[in-house]
Protein backbone atom coordinates (compact mmCIF):
# COMPACT_ATOMS: atom_id res chain seq x y z
CA UNK A 1 0.00 0.00 0.00
CA UNK A 2 1.39 3.25 -0.70
CA UNK A 3 2.08 5.92 1.71
CA UNK A 4 0.80 9.48 2.25
CA UNK A 5 4.08 10.94 0.46
CA UNK A 6 6.34 13.56 1.77
CA UNK A 7 5.71 15.65 4.77
CA UNK A 8 3.57 18.92 4.20
CA UNK A 9 4.13 21.96 6.02
CA UNK A 10 0.64 23.42 6.55
CA UNK A 11 -1.35 25.00 9.50
CA UNK A 12 -3.24 22.29 10.15
CA UNK A 13 -0.48 19.85 10.16
CA UNK A 14 2.61 18.77 12.52
CA UNK A 15 4.77 15.91 13.42
CA UNK A 16 5.89 14.14 16.66
CA UNK A 17 9.10 12.19 16.88
CA UNK A 18 8.61 9.12 19.76
CA UNK A 19 11.59 8.13 20.97
CA UNK A 20 13.09 4.55 21.44
CA UNK A 21 11.72 4.68 25.42
CA UNK A 22 8.23 5.37 24.39
CA UNK A 23 8.34 3.08 20.98
CA UNK A 24 10.12 0.19 23.13
CA UNK A 25 7.60 0.32 25.72
CA UNK A 26 4.79 0.75 23.57
CA UNK A 27 2.84 3.98 24.99
CA UNK A 28 3.39 5.41 22.03
CA UNK A 29 -0.17 4.29 20.99
CA UNK A 30 -1.66 6.04 24.40
CA UNK A 31 -0.77 9.15 23.22
CA UNK A 32 -2.16 8.59 19.67
CA UNK A 33 -5.33 7.48 20.79
CA UNK A 34 -5.67 10.20 23.02
CA UNK A 35 -4.72 12.69 20.32
CA UNK A 36 -7.56 11.01 18.14
CA UNK A 37 -9.71 11.51 20.60
CA UNK A 38 -9.08 15.70 19.97
CA UNK A 39 -9.54 15.05 16.34
CA UNK A 40 -5.43 15.08 15.51
CA UNK A 41 -5.28 11.94 13.56
CA UNK A 42 -1.72 10.26 12.23
CA UNK A 43 -1.57 10.62 8.18
CA UNK A 44 1.76 9.17 8.51
CA UNK A 45 4.13 6.94 9.66
CA UNK A 46 8.17 6.86 9.24
CA UNK A 47 10.66 4.82 11.13
CA UNK A 48 14.16 6.85 12.22
CA UNK A 49 17.15 5.58 13.65
CA UNK A 50 18.90 9.11 13.94
CA UNK A 51 22.88 9.52 14.10
CA UNK A 52 24.42 11.56 16.95
CA UNK A 53 24.26 14.27 14.33
CA UNK A 54 20.98 14.37 13.39
CA UNK A 55 20.28 14.38 17.06
CA UNK A 56 22.52 17.23 17.48
CA UNK A 57 20.21 19.21 14.48
CA UNK A 58 16.93 18.25 15.86
CA UNK A 59 18.05 19.68 19.64
CA UNK A 60 20.02 22.29 17.93
CA UNK A 61 18.55 25.30 19.93
CA UNK A 62 20.14 23.46 23.50
CA UNK A 63 23.60 22.35 22.02
CA UNK A 64 24.34 24.87 19.82
CA UNK A 65 28.04 26.16 20.70
CA UNK A 66 29.01 23.51 22.83
CA UNK A 67 30.47 20.20 22.69
CA UNK A 68 28.49 17.32 24.03
CA UNK A 69 27.70 16.87 27.91
CA UNK A 70 27.38 13.75 29.78
CA UNK A 71 23.64 13.90 29.44
CA UNK A 72 23.68 14.61 25.72
CA UNK A 73 25.56 11.99 25.75
CA UNK A 74 22.94 9.73 27.11
CA UNK A 75 20.33 11.05 24.31
CA UNK A 76 22.48 9.85 22.08
CA UNK A 77 22.69 6.61 23.59
CA UNK A 78 19.39 6.63 23.82
CA UNK A 79 18.35 7.43 20.46
CA UNK A 80 21.08 4.62 19.15
CA UNK A 81 19.51 2.29 21.18
CA UNK A 82 16.34 1.24 19.11
CA UNK A 83 14.07 2.74 16.27
CA UNK A 84 12.08 6.19 16.94
CA UNK A 85 8.15 6.65 15.35
CA UNK A 86 8.00 10.09 13.45
CA UNK A 87 4.16 11.06 13.10
CA UNK A 88 2.99 13.42 10.42
CA UNK A 89 -0.52 14.35 11.79
CA UNK A 90 -2.91 16.91 10.79
CA UNK A 91 -6.01 18.05 12.46
CA UNK A 92 -9.65 19.12 10.34
CA UNK A 93 -10.34 22.05 12.58
CA UNK A 94 -11.67 25.43 12.18
CA UNK A 95 -9.57 27.84 10.58
CA UNK A 96 -9.08 30.21 13.71
CA UNK A 97 -7.55 27.64 15.66
CA UNK A 98 -3.90 27.58 16.41
CA UNK A 99 -1.71 26.14 14.38
CA UNK A 100 -1.06 22.07 14.97
CA UNK A 101 2.50 22.57 15.94
CA UNK A 102 1.40 25.49 18.80
CA UNK A 103 -1.00 22.76 19.85
CA UNK A 104 1.07 19.68 19.85
CA UNK A 105 3.58 22.07 21.66
CA UNK A 106 1.00 22.48 24.44
CA UNK A 107 -0.14 18.70 24.50
CA UNK A 108 2.91 17.36 25.15
CA UNK A 109 3.75 19.01 27.89
CA UNK A 110 7.14 20.13 29.69
CA UNK A 111 10.73 18.30 29.00
CA UNK A 112 10.92 17.42 32.39
CA UNK A 113 7.89 15.40 33.29
CA UNK A 114 7.84 16.60 36.73
CA UNK A 115 5.68 19.58 35.73
CA UNK A 116 3.03 17.41 33.18
CA UNK A 117 -0.43 17.02 34.12
CA UNK A 118 -3.16 14.15 33.24
CA UNK A 119 -3.45 15.36 29.36
CA UNK A 120 -0.26 16.04 28.22
CA UNK A 121 1.29 13.61 25.93
CA UNK A 122 4.38 12.51 28.63
CA UNK A 123 2.46 12.22 31.51
CA UNK A 124 0.11 9.52 29.35
CA UNK A 125 3.66 8.17 27.81
CA UNK A 126 4.34 7.71 31.90
CA UNK A 127 7.95 9.82 31.35
CA UNK A 128 9.62 9.63 34.32
CA UNK A 129 12.68 11.94 33.46
CA UNK A 130 13.76 14.49 30.95
CA UNK A 131 16.12 12.45 29.25
CA UNK A 132 13.46 9.84 28.70
CA UNK A 133 10.73 11.76 28.45
CA UNK A 134 9.25 10.06 25.08
CA UNK A 135 8.36 12.68 22.59
CA UNK A 136 9.95 15.65 20.77
CA UNK A 137 7.69 17.86 18.69
CA UNK A 138 8.70 21.42 16.40
CA UNK A 139 7.94 25.09 17.40
CA UNK A 140 6.08 25.48 13.66
CA UNK A 141 5.13 23.85 10.38
CA UNK A 142 8.46 25.18 8.72
CA UNK A 143 10.85 24.09 11.70
CA UNK A 144 8.62 20.67 11.32
CA UNK A 145 9.77 20.66 7.89
CA UNK A 146 14.21 21.63 8.53
CA UNK A 147 13.69 18.78 11.45
CA UNK A 148 12.52 16.05 9.19
CA UNK A 149 14.82 17.32 6.82
CA UNK A 150 17.43 16.51 9.36
CA UNK A 151 16.68 13.42 10.47
CA UNK A 152 16.46 12.26 6.65
CA UNK A 153 12.26 11.83 6.32
CA UNK A 154 11.41 12.49 3.16
CA UNK A 155 8.29 10.24 2.70
CA UNK A 156 6.03 9.03 5.15
CA UNK A 157 4.56 5.62 4.97
CA UNK A 158 0.65 4.28 5.64
CA UNK A 159 0.23 4.00 9.51
CA UNK A 160 -0.96 0.04 10.02
CA UNK A 161 -3.85 -0.24 11.38
CA UNK A 162 -5.09 -1.00 15.02
CA UNK A 163 -4.20 -4.49 16.05
CA UNK A 164 -4.88 -6.02 19.22
CA UNK A 165 -1.20 -7.67 19.32
CA UNK A 166 0.98 -7.85 22.13
CA UNK A 167 2.66 -4.96 22.66
CA UNK A 168 6.49 -3.99 23.18
CA UNK A 169 7.77 -4.00 26.67
CA UNK A 170 10.81 -2.67 26.91
CA UNK A 171 11.22 -1.36 30.46
CA UNK A 172 11.18 2.90 30.40
CA UNK A 173 11.20 2.68 34.19
CA UNK A 174 14.00 2.01 36.76
CA UNK A 175 11.20 -0.28 38.54
CA UNK A 176 10.64 -2.51 35.78
CA UNK A 177 14.52 -2.94 35.29
CA UNK A 178 13.84 -4.32 39.13
CA UNK A 179 11.30 -6.46 38.38
CA UNK A 180 12.67 -7.65 35.17
CA UNK A 181 16.37 -8.46 36.95
CA UNK A 182 14.71 -9.78 40.21
CA UNK A 183 12.72 -12.42 37.48
CA UNK A 184 16.08 -13.68 35.77
CA UNK A 185 17.61 -14.20 39.69
CA UNK A 186 14.60 -15.95 41.04
CA UNK A 187 14.98 -18.17 37.43
CA UNK A 188 18.43 -18.98 37.94
CA UNK A 189 18.16 -20.32 41.20
CA UNK A 190 14.41 -22.00 40.41
CA UNK A 191 12.62 -20.56 43.31
CA UNK A 192 9.84 -19.92 40.98
CA UNK A 193 8.57 -23.33 41.14
CA UNK A 194 7.13 -22.29 44.66
CA UNK A 195 3.44 -20.62 42.77
CA UNK A 196 3.71 -17.98 45.72
CA UNK A 197 6.81 -16.72 44.66
CA UNK A 198 5.75 -16.26 40.74
CA UNK A 199 2.19 -15.43 41.64
CA UNK A 200 4.07 -12.22 43.35
CA UNK A 201 6.55 -11.48 40.90
CA UNK A 202 3.85 -10.91 38.00
CA UNK A 203 1.88 -8.93 40.32
CA UNK A 204 5.32 -7.02 41.01
CA UNK A 205 5.70 -6.57 37.10
CA UNK A 206 2.20 -5.40 36.90
CA UNK A 207 2.54 -2.63 39.08
CA UNK A 208 6.02 -1.45 38.15
CA UNK A 209 4.32 -1.18 34.08
CA UNK A 210 1.85 0.96 34.80
CA UNK A 211 2.48 4.38 33.56
CA UNK A 212 1.68 6.37 36.46
CA UNK A 213 2.86 5.78 39.72
CA UNK A 214 1.18 6.18 43.02
CA UNK A 215 2.03 5.86 46.40
CA UNK A 216 -0.23 3.33 47.25
CA UNK A 217 1.26 1.33 43.82
CA UNK A 218 4.67 2.11 45.15
CA UNK A 219 3.54 1.36 48.77
CA UNK A 220 1.95 -2.00 47.51
CA UNK A 221 5.12 -2.75 45.47
CA UNK A 222 7.43 -2.53 48.33
CA UNK A 223 5.41 -4.94 50.35
CA UNK A 224 4.80 -7.21 47.66
CA UNK A 225 8.98 -7.66 47.20
CA UNK A 226 9.16 -8.01 51.28
CA UNK A 227 6.40 -10.93 50.97
CA UNK A 228 8.64 -12.41 48.11
CA UNK A 229 11.53 -11.98 50.67
CA UNK A 230 9.89 -14.10 52.72
CA UNK A 231 9.10 -16.67 50.70
CA UNK A 232 12.01 -17.24 48.93
CA UNK A 233 13.69 -17.47 53.09
CA UNK A 234 11.11 -20.16 53.57
CA UNK A 235 11.57 -22.20 50.42
CA UNK A 236 15.12 -22.60 51.39
CA UNK A 237 17.01 -22.52 47.37
CA UNK A 238 20.50 -23.01 47.29
CA UNK A 239 22.45 -19.77 48.76
CA UNK A 240 18.98 -18.40 49.56
CA UNK A 241 21.07 -15.98 52.06
CA UNK A 242 22.60 -14.34 49.15
CA UNK A 243 19.33 -14.35 46.45
CA UNK A 244 17.40 -12.79 49.48
CA UNK A 245 20.18 -9.79 49.94
CA UNK A 246 20.48 -9.83 45.83
CA UNK A 247 16.72 -9.32 45.55
CA UNK A 248 16.98 -6.71 48.68
CA UNK A 249 19.73 -4.94 46.89
CA UNK A 250 18.21 -4.76 43.22
CA UNK A 251 14.81 -3.27 44.84
CA UNK A 252 17.15 -0.90 46.87
CA UNK A 253 19.17 -0.05 43.58
CA UNK A 254 16.45 0.88 41.35
CA UNK A 255 14.35 2.31 43.63
CA UNK A 256 16.76 4.95 44.83
CA UNK A 257 20.12 4.95 44.04
CA UNK A 258 19.79 4.46 40.29
CA UNK A 259 23.84 2.85 39.95
CA UNK A 260 23.78 0.18 37.29
CA UNK A 261 27.55 -0.69 38.58
CA UNK A 262 25.80 -1.94 41.88
CA UNK A 263 23.01 -3.54 40.39
CA UNK A 264 25.28 -5.76 37.99
CA UNK A 265 27.62 -6.44 41.11
CA UNK A 266 24.48 -7.67 43.71
CA UNK A 267 23.40 -9.84 40.64
CA UNK A 268 26.36 -10.91 39.17
CA UNK A 269 27.17 -13.77 41.65
CA UNK A 270 23.91 -15.63 40.18
CA UNK A 271 25.35 -15.54 36.39
CA UNK A 272 22.68 -11.95 35.77
CA UNK A 273 23.47 -9.03 34.11
CA UNK A 274 21.57 -5.96 33.65
CA UNK A 275 21.44 -5.36 29.50
CA UNK A 276 22.28 -2.34 27.99
CA UNK A 277 19.13 -0.90 27.87
CA UNK A 278 18.79 -1.24 31.26
CA UNK A 279 22.01 -0.02 32.70
CA UNK A 280 20.81 3.10 30.23
CA UNK A 281 17.36 3.60 31.73
CA UNK A 282 19.41 3.36 35.49
CA UNK A 283 21.98 6.33 34.29
CA UNK A 284 19.31 8.54 32.88
CA UNK A 285 17.92 8.16 36.31
CA UNK A 286 20.68 8.74 37.93
CA UNK A 287 21.12 11.89 35.99
CA UNK A 288 18.22 13.41 36.79
CA UNK A 289 17.55 11.90 40.52
CA UNK A 290 14.17 10.50 42.22
CA UNK A 291 11.25 10.58 39.39
CA UNK A 292 8.47 13.20 40.74
CA UNK A 293 5.60 10.74 40.66
CA UNK A 294 7.56 8.71 43.18
CA UNK A 295 8.25 11.27 46.23
CA UNK A 296 5.22 11.47 47.47
CA UNK A 297 6.94 7.69 49.24
CA UNK A 298 9.87 9.86 51.22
Amino acid sequence: MDGPGPFVPERNSGFLLFSPDAVGSGHQRFALLHLASLGIRAKGVAVVRPTPEQIAALYGKNRRGRPPEAEDLLVDRLFAAGPSLAYWLVFDGRPETPSLTDTLRVLKGPSDPAGCLPGHLRHILGAENRLMNGVHSSDSPEEASAELDALGVTEFGAVPAATDGAAPNRPSSALSVACLVRRRVLDAVHVTAVPEVDALQVRAQELAARRTKSAVTLRALDELWERQHALVERARPRDWRAVTDSLAEVAEVCSKRFDPDALGAAVAPFGVRPTDWEDLVLRCQAATGVPAAWRARA
